[in-house]
Formats: structure tokens, C-alpha cells, sequence
């Protein structure tokens, strides 16, 4: 049988300091009264304790039994990024090593902080990937700020939507020689193909979490009772960990903040080392027609320099109209209809519901949920340009449009 004790370092006379107790030295053969030495393994980042006749030092004799007491500068300096170590016993040895938590810390840190430092592009990776806007957004804002960046993984389980990613997303023009896209279910997917990444960015499903999703709220299953999505921080986790990202980016509803799965991913990443920071966003805020509400929420890894969401730079007002997003159809195309059963819900009184036909000239409208191509209320609708009432839904092309798709994803879309 082989052990793996984690201990925490000791402090004594400005080293630090670890004592190894007789149960460890007698699972490595070895006594009390022995002279031992050591050998730094920088490369496995190993410190390896062995007898020798020449040895400086001795296992000590206590009332408590054998005991080896490590408190030299060299021992201090070997751990200084460390705060716990595993002690393993093996065959006439004791290796020490950092604990594999804060080595993962240490790693990741010393990884992103060189890459950033020498211009070696970032790896970067995404989940609930769709169509790749968000990693998108993301590659375009890095890459705009002076940060090469390249794509190396991402996990969709529409294989439509993968599709259409894989063949136009222009994050895939330069990405990585091992880039990885998985199309697969994130919970029974094969967790080996995940690379090592400074960034993960998550679009995590929001049904859980929405309030336009009445009936689901009704029956209680939401949160982590949502049928589909509410465990889903389990996989998620998963990713993290084999992936290691300096930083983790998650996209959701803003009412993610708060719930028990928040509570749970966050408890969750603290103990993997990693300081939170959140703000809700709107569309109109950078550039959007919509107001869309969104939660961006933020793992970084503790040792990096703090990250602040309060004050973002990039903010800016939509300046197209909707009009500018609109593409020509004819007067006579069936897709124009009259929308009776609008125009009553129009004229409730005690309902906020309305029929939405959007001015040409607007430059803001109502946010277009996942139902919009069911033509239903509060909906941004298309005005005829010669019969009143009469309207219709964008196109997809129009809705591209309304997106900042164009080129090749749109062509794919």
C-alpha cells in the first residue's frame, strides 16, 4: 500500500518547516538514529529524503517516536510557493512534494503570466459553445487589447449549431495545432480530450435560471431542479479541473447570481483556488439594440493581480438603426401578415404585452428570446411598408444582421 499524506509547512526561526512523524518513516524502512540526506529534483519538483552514511543530519530519537525535522533555507526556498506539501513513502526514501492543489495554482499562473509576458498566444476554450459569439467577443476583444490568443477546444451538444461554428467562426482560422472541438453531451463526454487552457469560457444553459420560463418556475424546477441543466456545475467542474484555465468566464442570466449553483461552482472554484468577481451587463450598454440582461462572472487564480469589473472601458451606444439590419423583401412575400391575435393582445389593459412594431429609425428594441420565430408578443417586429398593420419577423439573414454576423458564419447560419 502506498500513502500520500498532505501537511501543512510549519514556520520556525524564519524557515519554514515540516515535521515527518514515525508512521511515514517506518512505511519507507526507515529508523530512528539513521543518517539521512536529501536530493532536490527540480524538474519533477520533488524533495527526496534518503539514508546515507555521509548524511549531515539524523532521524531524531523524541519520546514520540522517530521523527525528521526539515527547517533549512534550502527546504524554504525549494517550497516557498508552497503552503502545504504530500509527503509519499516509498523504498528506503520519502519524497516531498508540493501539494497538487497549489501546484495546479502555481502552474496555470506561471503559464498565463509567460505567454501574456512573451507574446505566445493564450489557449483558449469554450463550452456551450452555439455558434461561438461569445468566444468570438472574446478573441476579437483580446486580440484588439495587444493579447494573442488562439482557439484550442470547445464542446457544443447541437451538432447544427457545431456545424455552423466549426465552418465559419473565425476563432477556428488560426486556432491551435491540437484544437479539439467535441460535439457530445458535456455530461457523458470523454473529460480526456480536454487540453490545458489559460482561458475557459462558459455559455452556460439558462433555462434554469430564467424567469420567462413560467412553467418550470410554477413547478418548482429551477436552479438545480431544472430537469435539463441544473447539475450541470458538475461537468463544468470537471472541465476546470482538467483544464486548468487561469481564468474561467461565465455567461448566464442575471438570476444565476445568488442561486444554489452559484453557491456551489463558487465554494466549488474557491477551494480549486480561484477569486470571484460578477456584473450584470445589458446589450444597449455595448453597442446592442437589445437590453438583454446578462450575468459576467469571473474566476481568477488567486496569485494573478485582482480584476475589477466595476468600471468597464469598452462601454458604447448602439449608433445603427433597425433599419440598417433589415434586408429587401418584396411587398407580396407570405412571410407579411395581418396579426390579429397581436393586436388584441395589444389592447388588454391588464397585461404589459404588447404588439412591438419596431420604427424603422429605432436604434433600441425588445430583447428577441429563443420563442421569437413563434411571433408572440413583445416581440421586434417588421412593419409593412404599405399596409398598416400588416408586419412580419426578421429574417435569419436579418437577424445576423442584428448579431454583427456577416462573412462566412453568416453564410453558414
Amino acid at each position: 500500500m502506498k500513502s500520500i499524506t498532505a501537511q501543512v509547512l510549519g514556520f520556525h526561526r524564519n524557515n519554514k518547516r515540516l515535521w515527518i512523524n514515525k508512521g511515514r518513516i517506518a512505511e519507507a524502512k526507515m529508523a530512528a538514529g539513521m543518517r539521512i540526506t536529501h536530493i532536490e529534483n527540480h524538474e519533477s519538483g520533488e524533495w527526496i529524503v534518503r539514508p546515507s552514511d555521509d548524511g549531515r543530519t539524523s532521524i531524531a530519537n523524541t519520546a514520540k517516536g522517530a521523527v525528521i525535522d526539515l527547517n533549512t533555507k534550502e527546504f524554504t526556498e525549494f517550497f516557498k510557493d508552497f503552503q502545504k506539501v504530500q509527503v509519499i513513502p516509498g523504498e528506503n526514501e520519502i519524497i516531498i512534494r508540493g501539494h497538487h492543489a497549489e501546484s495546479q495554482i502555481k502552474e496555470r499562473e506561471e503559464r498565463f503570466l509567460r505567454r501574456v509576458g512573451t507574446g505566445e498566444p493564450l489557449r483558449k476554450g469554450g463550452a456551450f459553445a452555439g455558434l461561438g459569439l461569445l468566444c468570438r467577443s472574446i478573441h476579437r476583444g483580446l486580440k484588439a487589447s495587444g493579447v494573442a490568443v488562439k482557439q484550442a477546444f470547445a464542446n457544443e451538444y447541437n451538432p447544427i449549431a457545431a456545424e455552423v461554428n466549426i465552418a465559419g467562426n473565425e476563432v477556428w482560422e488560426d486556432a491551435t495545432e491540437d484544437a479539439v472541438f467535441c460535439v457530445d453531451d458535456i455530461y457523458t463526454m470523454d473529460m480526456d480530450i480536454v487540453p490545458l487552457l489559460d482561458l475557459l469560457v462558459l455559455g452556460s444553459p439558462c433555462p434554469a435560471f430564467s424567469q420567462l420560463n413560467t412553467k418550470r418556475q410554477r413547478e418548482g424546477k429551477k436552479d438545480i431542479f431544472h430537469p435539463e441543466s441544473g447539475t450541470i456545475f458538475q461537468p463544468i467542474l470537471e472541465m476546470v479541473r482538467r483544464s486548468n484555465p487561469a481564468m474561467v468566464i461565465l455567461e448566464n442570466a442575471k438570476f444565476f447570481e445568488g442561486s444554489i449553483f452559484d453557491y456551489i461552482m463558487t465554494d466549488v472554484m474557491d477551494r480549486f483556488g480561484y477569486v470571484a468577481q460578477a456584473v450584470v451587463v445589458t446589450g444597449q450598454e455595448f453597442g446592442g439594440f437589445e437590453k438583454r440582461e446578462r450575468l459576467c462572472k469571473v474566476w481568477i487564480s488567486k496569485g494573478l493581480p485582482a480584476l475589477s469589473l466595476e468600471h468597464l472601458p469598452f462601454k458604447q451606444a448602439n449608433e445603427r438603426t433597425f433599419a440598417d439590419v433589415l434586408e429587401p423583401i418584396g411587398d407580396d412575400d407570405p412571410r407579411w401578415a395581418r396579426r390579429k391575435y397581436l393586436e388584441a393582445k395589444d389592447a388588454e389593459t391588464h397585461n404589459g404585452h404588447k404588439y412591438c412594431i419596431t420604427p424603422l429609425n429605432a436604434t433600441k428594441i425588445p430583447t428577441c428570446g429563443a420563442n421569437y420565430h413563434k411571433v408572440q408578443p413583445d416581440s421586434a417586429l417588421v412593419a409593412h411598408p404599405a399596409i398598416p398593420m400588416v408586419t412580419r419577423i426578421m429574417t435569419p439573414a436579418e437577424h445576423c444582421n442584428l448579431r454583427d454576423i456577416s462573412g462566412d458564419l453568416k453564410a453558414n447560419v
